[in-house]
């Protein structure tokens, strides 16, 4: 085999296989009826969970999930060595804190690379979170959502290695 067509190969390959992959998984549609009320049940979770913070996963592989998250007060900070998040805010309103870094961090779950933590301190930006807004969050990176006392919010968050 050629030097030039050996190349070619080790190009297409990952493509190729991206392919198949894409080839194999069957479409699948939320419609806003089944968002709302996953909405209401994640709420309810919500007031009865000390954490304040209910989720479902809608989708979930082993590099992707979807899921519906529901919140009525501030939770842990965070930080996924591994997963890149993408916020997408549907009711409420919060203060997203990025940066910084993690006040005593500690293992969190079963993922590996998974951390949580009380706060963040140090340079870290707060950005203001409303509905319709979409926040991406790269791996790797200390992120905190806040809640002023009394509000709740719901949000969908994209997850990808």
């Amino acid at each position: 085999m050629s030097n030039s067509r050996f190349r070619f190969l080790l190009l297409t390959l990952p493509l190729t296989a991206l392919m198949l992959q894409a080839q194999t998984e069957a479409p699948e549609i939320h419609h806003e009826a089944e968002l709302t009320q996953g909405e209401v049940t994640l709420l309810a979770s919500a007031r009865q969970n000390e954490s304040g913070e209910a989720d479902v996963a809608l989708q979930a592989s082993s590099n992707r999930k979807l899921l519906l998250v529901a919140r009525t007060k501030t939770g842990e900070a965070e930080i996924h060595k591994f997963w890149t998040d993408e916020v997408v805010m549907r009711s409420g309103e919060a203060i997203m804190v990025v940066g910084g870094a993690m006040t005593s961090p500690f293992p969190y779950g079963t993922g590996e690379g998974e951390f949580h933590a009380k706060s963040i301190d140090g340079p870290a930006k707060e950005i203001p979170l409303r509905p319709g807004d979409v926040l991406h969050i790269p791996a790797n990176v200390p992120h905190w959502m806040k809640l002023r006392p009394g509000t709740v919010v719901t949000y969908i968050v994209f997850k990808a290695k």
